[in-house]
């Protein structure tokens, strides 16, 4: 074998291990934490047994070969049926064509990027698969089954071919099928008649359009851009506004359960209006209530049906499991409207609002509306220690009380249980903000 093609080969494999060891050091790191927290041999025998273990489980071989496996419990594609309806059982669909068409859609793009649909558990080998090396994917490398990524994988060739056969299996999809809880059209014909059209969630579209909104709102040449508009200077490239977004969430507090795409924008999802202009009067930030609980929360008519059916299950006579999760998801869907709050306050007025001297919300509902920039490094900080979460859960925990005791006329309450299960569920969801606030 020439010396070059040898030297690839032997940093192809490095580049292999070295993720395969990326995907292991946190596991080893949370054992070594829990190591000094032990005192007992016996305790601290079993802890290395388990990292042991876990080192010989991401060895290049044995992770190699499990991943293969798992490959086929993930689907690559640029439209998932998971954002129809988290139970669709509808196919996911890899568009990759061309059209000589002037209509706007998934084919337009320049470079699609596809997502991943299937088991959560298994991405991690997407991840591997969409690594790049030498300008081309690992998934690429299999497809055309280069000799590198062969001798890369294994020093047995059968055994490489073997796995790659294993991990193609992210892109075959079974004869295609629709679900009844998919969306159906009518489309009508000349002749009379009609298709049943089953559309399909453009995930790679939406993830194309949401980071183009994004670099273009945080961006350090936009932010350079604003700067220089604010001091009456001029700038070099500008910078674009998309006004009157909004947002729309997938997957509550578990995003990957939708997508692998879904859970890297932490499940938000940009809408770009599609609307006549018409004239708007300038909408004012509620400085002046003392809380978002205040701000017509209970108005919003996911929250009002949510309530209605939490009641109705709340005194239910039959206070089995399954009526006790229905009462949870209810109660996780009303908190994750705390997070849509988030985003329409964030479409409707510029950062920093919360700092007029005016304004009567609490510290840590300014953090929530209103979170700060790096720049402001103390409230950032702040923000990012999380504490605010805490206690805006409990305000909604409270606001939710009272709505259940008004609801009955003071005829049945809920206790310091309820209080609690309800502020730990709304305190989970608002966790997600931090990290998607960190990702843009």
């Amino acid at each position: 074998m020439p010396q070059k093609e040898d030297e690839v080969i032997r940093t192809l494999r490095e580049f292999i291990e070295w993720f395969i060891g990326e995907r292991l050091k946190p596991k080893l790191e949370e054992i070594e934490k829990q190591m000094k927290k032990e005192s007992t041999p016996e305790a601290l025998q079993k802890l290395e047994e388990k990292a042991e273990k876990l080192k010989d489980e991401y060895s290049r071989e044995k992770w190699l070969a499990s991943a293969a496996k798992r490959a086929s419990q993930i689907k690559v594609a640029t439209h998932i049926p998971k954002f129809t309806h988290s139970s669709a059982k509808a196919s996911p669909v890899y568009y990759s064509d061309k059209p000589d068409t002037a209509y706007i859609g998934t084919h337009t793009l320049r470079d699609i990027q596809p997502d991943v649909s299937g088991n959560a558990a298994a991405l991690d080998v997407f991840s591997f698969l969409r690594q790049e090396y030498e300008g081309k994917t690992i998934l690429l490398h299999m497809e055309e089954r280069t000799p590198e990524i062969i001798a890369a994988l294994s020093d047995n060739k059968e055994e490489a071919n073997e796995w790659i056969d294993g991990f193609l299996t992210v892109k075959e999809i079974s004869s295609p099928s629709s679900h009844t809880l998919m969306k159906q059209v009518f489309f009508p014909l000349e002749d009379g008649t009609y298709h049943l059209l089953s559309p399909v969630f453009p995930s790679s579209m939406f993830h194309y359009v949401h980071e183009q909104v994004r670099t273009a709102r945080y961006s350090e040449e936009t932010k350079a851009a604003k700067e220089a508009r604010k001091k009456g200077l001029p700038h070099e490239s500008g910078y674009i506004e998309f006004p009157h977004t909004s947002v729309v969430a997938y997957g509550g507090t578990k995003p990957q359960n939708v997508s692998q795409l879904n859970s890297v924008r932490g499940g938000s999802n940009v809408l770009l209006p599609s609307l006549p202009p018409k004239w708007d009067s300038k909408k004012a930030a509620p400085i002046h209530n003392a809380s978002a609980f205040t701000y017509q929360f209970r108005q919003r008519t996911y929250v009002k049906e949510s309530l209605s059916q939490l009641n109705r299950l709340l005194w239910h006579e039959n206070n089995n499991i399954d009526i006790r999760l229905e009462r949870e998801e209810l109660i996780r869907n009303i908190a994750d409207e705390l997070i849509t709050i988030f985003y329409e306050m964030a479409s409707l007025f510029e950062s920093g609002w919360s700092k007029d001297p005016k304004c009567r919300l609490n510290s840590a509902e300014k953090l929530w509306l209103d979170p700060p920039s790096e720049e402001d490094t103390e409230r950032f900080q702040l923000y990012k220690d999380g504490y605010w979460c805490r206690e805006v859960a409990k305000s909604f925990a409270k606001w939710l009380n009272k709505e259940i005791y008004k609801i009955h006329k003071g005829k049945k309450e809920v206790g310091e249980n309820e209080f609690r299960e309800w502020k730990n569920i709304a305190e989970e969801v608002l966790k997600e903000l931090i990290e998607e606030h960190s990702y843009a």
